[in-house]
Formats: C-alpha cells, structure tokens, sequence
C-alpha cells in the first residue's frame, strides 16, 4: 500500500432498514413482518458481520430517527442542530451558520367554526404536481423584525429559512394523523431565550396566516379578504417541523475515522 494510503479512512456501507421492526400481527400469527420474511440475504448479512443492540441515548429512551442516526454515526447528542438543516443540505438549500431553519410540508385541511384547521389529507388537493404552482404564491414574510423566505424543494416538501434574531426553541405544528388539528407555534418552556422564542413563535404564526391567504387563493378558494370567511371550505396550509439551528460539526471521517 502506498504510504499516502495509510491515512485515507476505509470506506464504509451504512445499510439502515428505517422502521424494519414494525409490531406482531394477527395475521402472521403474532410475529412482526420481519421474523415472518424469509431473509436469506439478510441472514448471511448477519451472519458475515458483529450483530447487537444499540441505544443511541440510553436504554429507556426512544429518539426520533433522525437524533438515532446522529448519534450512530459518531456524534455527541448535545451537538444535533435538528432535522431541517440536513433537509436543507440534501435539497441543496443553503443554510448559514447560526441561521434557524424549518422543514414544511404542503396539506389540505378543513376551516372549523372556531377558526381551527383539521388536517383532512397529508398532501394538496389536485395531487403533489400542483405543490410547485402553490409554493410560488408564498412571499417572502416579515413580522416583528424576523423576515421568513421558502424554498420548494420536492414534491409536497420545502424549506422555511428564517433571518433576524430568531430562536430555534419553538414547536412543531404537524400532528402526524389526518383528523387531527394542525398545530399552532409555541415557544417551548425551557426556551433558551423566552422572549426571543415567543418573538419566533409569534412571527412564524403569523407566517402561518398569512400563507393560509396566499394558498387559498392560489387554489382557486376566493380572495385574501375572505379567507377568515371560510368556515368548512378546504384549503392547502402548511405544516412545520423539525425547527434547527445551522452550526459547524466535524466532518463525518474526522469524526470517526471512517
């Protein structure tokens, strides 16, 4: 081996079966799915390598996916700036440093008599191809000196950049089920900065109105003056989540010598 090959770190195949473990069924006399497959493949997998369990946080605690994968790929859970600023760096969308970000997703929902809004479908009405058309009628928002921008990115899915003095201590507004209530913005309790989470909170809320609008609209439902008429009428909103904060990580082979 040349001696210019003795500090390159071995390449690696990271396989992840992403939810693999599903729960007993009924219908496959009480096992999951994967103990009922048949997985030779798998199995000589398995069998070639070092097989065990791992609880990326500790035993007890069941992290979302993406907190599991960070921390099993070599990084210290205390430095995990959140989900979007990775959305962002495979769409391609550029994320400065210290910049707040949010991932959002395009869906229909209902307008009830209190004002709420009721998640009837996780995708636009029309069909994802209309997702495009919809995105381009959101203007870039400011509110309370925090200017907030989209960028589509695929299908149903974009990017919600935020500038100004904007906090990343706020919670998500996607409930995850049809029926459901879309969420509105809180500033979390143990909030850094609470004034400054109340203040993005605030802002991203008002956001939340105003693409409420601005979607209505661009699907055909009246104009921006009668969108708070609209009770029972669907409409396109938005869902966010994954609220994160763009900071600097080692890279991966640094990191772990891989």
């Amino acid at each position: 081996m040349p001696t210019s090959d003795l500090h390159t770190p071995p390449p690696i195949l990271v396989v992840l079966l992403d939810g693999l473990g599903d729960r007993p069924w009924p219908e496959l006399d009480g096992l999951t799915p994967l103990a009922a497959a048949h997985t030779p493949n798998l199995d000589a997998v398995a069998a070639a390598g070092t097989t065990g369990i791992l609880h990326p946080l500790g035993a007890g605690r069941a992290p979302a996916t993406e907190f599991a994968h960070f921390v099993l790929f070599g990084y210290p859970a205390e430095r995990f700036p959140g989900r979007a600023v990775f959305e962002a760096a495979g769409a391609g969308v550029e994320v400065v440093p210290g910049q707040v970000c949010l991932h959002a997703i395009l869906v229909t929902v209902r307008r009830n008599p209190d004002a709420t809004l009721t998640i009837v479908d996780r995708y636009p009405a029309g069909g994802i191809e209309r997702a495009a058309e919809l995105y381009g009628a959101l203007t870039d928002f400011e509110h309370e000196g925090i200017r907030i921008s989209v960028r589509h990115t695929r299908g149903e899915q974009a990017i919600v950049l935020l500038e100004g003095a904007a906090s990343a201590d706020v919670t998500d507004t996607d409930p995850h089920n049809n029926g459901w209530l879309a969420g509105s913005v809180q500033p979390l309790r143990d909030a850094r900065d609470l004034d400054a989470a109340a203040r993005t909170a605030r802002a991203l809320d008002a956001f939340l109105h105003h693409a409420y609008a601005r979607l209505r609209v661009a699907a055909g439902g009246g104009t921006e003056d009668d969108a708070s008429d609209s009770t029972g009428d669907t409409s396109p909103f938005l869902l966010l989540k994954w609220i994160a904060r763009k900071s600097s990580l080692t890279p991966f082979a640094e990191q772990t010598g891989m």
